[in-house]
């Protein structure tokens, strides 16, 4: 049976008086629905009743015509993520990215022939100073300087005891003698001029003196030498080293950068001639321990052999630091031998 269309709301009626709660009744079988009347004034709540059994479900009324669509609602919360999508097709080639960083440097390959001689690049900047070299050979000495004004005289002193008898004969200008003569001071007498002690073809042996002061012309060795203080007494040729428990030691290490010299034969200028230690040749020819083949006018580094030098691989990279001196001599075996070096 269809819904008939809803008839139009009464007028609300006057309130009536709340009646006494009848008897619940037998619930009567569901009739039809009758069409709503208007809301009334809410009456008092009453009591409530004892619940009375359900009754059958009536029938389903037909669906009525469908409404106007109501305006939007508000969004709701965003869904769940979806399955991932297939992967699409390949992109065009992007812009090409920044340069990256330098990677670290490769070891160093193997020494290549020598190409030909490239153009003179331009001029490098300054580079820092050096060390500072061994102290160079003493210079000539000087011209005398004008004489002094003659000092106030000095008291006399105690006569000395008299000396021993010295030798008979005449050790005069114009004669001979032949013996030992013992003084105190020589002195020239002539008004001036040079004289001479010996000969060219008549020499004295060793002379001994504190301070010598004069022009040297000539010597009879080879180096320039300096005595430095050392952890043992090393043999003249040995290569030396800044270190040990002293001042130097003997080389142990390839291309060290501590070398300090050789150690001299027979020095021909020798400083701090009255130190203790060993006396390490700075300047000049001196022979030197070597091990390896050498060539004439290599350069000569310090080898793993201990006290023995050896050619530097590369010269033109090599630190002064490193550098001992300069063949002048070629030896052509691989054994440890001795040669003349120019330090």
């Amino acid at each position: 049976m269809s819904t008939g269309p809803q008839g139009a709301t009464g007028p609300t009626g006057a309130k009536g008086q709340k009646g006494e709660i009848g008897a619940t009744g037998p619930q009567g079988a569901t009739g039809p629905q009758g069409a709503q009347g208007g809301q009334g004034d809410k009456g008092q709540k009453g009591e409530i009743g004892a619940q009375g059994p359900q009754g059958q479900k009536g029938d389903t009324g037909a669906t009525g015509p469908q409404g106007a669509t109501g305006p939007q609602g508000a969004t709701g919360p965003t869904g769940a993520k979806g399955q991932k999508g297939e992967v699409g097709a390949q992109g065009g080639q992007g812009a090409k990215g920044q340069k990256g960083e330098i990677g670290a440097t490769g070891p160093q390959g193997a020494t290549g022939p020598q190409g030909g001689t490239g153009p003179t690049g331009a001029k490098g900047q300054k580079g820092e100073v050096g060390a500072q070299g061994p102290q160079g050979a003493q210079g000539a000495q000087g011209g005398q300087g004008d004489k002094g004004q003659k000092g106030a005289q000095g008291p006399q002193g105690l006569q000395g005891v008299v000396g021993p008898t010295g030798p008979s004969g005449n050790p005069f200008p114009g004669g001979t003698f032949s013996g030992d003569i013992t003084t105190r001071n020589i002195l020239a007498t002539g008004p001036s001029g040079t004289y001479n002690i010996g000969s060219g073809t008549v020499k004295f042996g060793t002379m001994y003196a504190n301070t010598f002061n004069g022009t040297a012309t000539a010597a009879q060795y080879a180096d320039l030498a300096e005595v430095y203080k050392s952890d043992a007494n090393y043999e003249p040729g040995t290569v030396l080293i800044i270190g040990g428990e002293s001042e130097v030691t003997i080389s142990d290490e390839a291309g060290s950068y501590k070398v300090v010299g050789v150690v001299s034969t027979n020095p021909a200028y020798l400083m701090n001639s009255e130190a203790d230690g060993v006396a390490v040749a700075l300047r000049g020819r001196v022979p030197c321990k070597v091990t390896g083949n050498v060539n004439k006018g290599d350069i000569l580094i310090a080898s793993d052999t201990p006290g023995h030098a050896m050619v530097g691989a590369m010269s033109h990279s090599l630190s002064p630091l490193q550098i001992i001196g300069r063949a002048l001599e070629t030896k052509t075996d691989a054994q440890p031998g001795v040669i003349e070096i120019l330090v």
